[in-house]
């Protein structure tokens, strides 16, 4: 009864994402000749840009791991996340008065994520509280606990024997490491309030598109997972917490390597704060841009034993300072 469950749960889950594809494909198959009435591609775009993401690990109802922004967090000069690549390509842009469609496109290579934490029992911000009373200067992280009940009985004696799952360290926990490359190419449509002809404020597009991700992903059990917690010096000379605090798996064990290659859904959303367009160039300033891409892994080495697949989700952000395009 089972197997068909899942064979008629699997049947669904592909009819549906297929209908999804051939609806995305005709929408960009469509529009993209209405684009490409006198070229296909725009321009070349210099950017000064950064990239980071929300990434989670779910079984079921269950969250595994997810990315906190105060544990791990990437800065550089001062903002948050890793560079991104200094070259992109546009694509044409029909506009009017106050509204614009056009299709985008952008990606990241050879991201690398590590010690992504549990979705913890406690919350940060408590545990921080806490040390703030007591002067600790660390702190332990776990599942909440009926997701640990779970994972003992459903995932963990897949790949421990029976032995070590009773002698579990107490603050035993699940983490992972990512390394990363994903593309996505969509269309989009948005608003802007214009300034004179050249100039745009408040940018705003919403789009749909299809993505390509390409996942290397390492499960740990972790001895403990411990966040040891940066403290910066205030002009009173009292310490005072300064994120990103450092999250690091305690002598870890391997759990499942995987690597898998998908085809993905994506949606896009798109925000600047200024613009200035002319026949020659476009120049931006402050630009938001999320991309989120869904997958469901169906490798049998990490299906539970009650049945349930591994899902990964990846939220893409990319901050643009300031970008130049050269419009052929």
């Amino acid at each position: 009864m089972n197997k068909i469950r899942r064979r008629n749960k699997n049947f669904y889950i592909l009819k549906h994402y297929t209908l999804k594809y051939l609806l995305i494909l005709f929408l960009l198959i469509s529009a993209l000749p209405i684009q490409a009435e006198d070229k296909i591609i725009d321009g070349i775009k210099i950017r000064w840009a950064h990239s980071y993401s929300i990434d989670d690990f779910v079984l079921g109802d269950h969250k595994i791991a997810e990315i906190n922004y105060d544990i791990n967090m990437e800065e550089t000069n001062g903002f948050p996340g890793r560079v991104k690549f200094p070259l992109t390509i546009t694509f044409p842009e029909t506009a009017s008065s106050w509204t614009f469609r056009q299709a985008y496109f952008d990606f990241v290579s050879n991201e690398k994520i590590n010690d992504i934490p549990p979705a913890p029992e406690t919350s940060v911000g408590t545990e921080l509280t806490r040390l703030e009373d007591s002067g600790g200067t660390s702190f332990n992280m776990t599942q909440v606990n009926k997701t640990r009940i779970y994972l003992k009985e459903n995932f963990l004696p897949k790949f421990i024997s029976s032995s070590q799952l009773s002698n579990l360290p107490t603050n035993w926990a699940i983490s992972y490491d990512i390394k990363r490359t994903a593309v996505s190419l969509g269309y989009m449509w948005g608003l802007f309030l214009p300034i004179g002809e050249m100039h745009r404020l408040f940018k705003l597009g919403l789009g749909v598109g299809i993505g390509r991700i390409e996942n290397k992903i390492k499960i740990n059990l972790c001895d403990t997972y411990t966040v040891k917690v940066n403290y910066k010096t205030a002009d009173d000379g009292k310490k005072e917490f300064k994120s990103p605090h450092e999250g690091k798996c305690i002598n870890p064990n391997i759990l499942a390597n995987v690597s898998y290659i998908e085809g993905a859904i994506s949606t896009g959303v798109y925000v600047s704060l200024w613009e200035r367009v002319s026949k020659d160039s476009v120049w931006t300033f402050f630009t938001i841009e999320m991309t989120r891409i869904n997958s469901v892994l169906s490798d049998e080495s990490l299906e539970t034993l009650d049945g349930e697949k591994a899902e990964f989700s990846a939220i893409l952000f990319g901050t643009k300072i300031l970008t130049y395009t050269y419009r052929f």
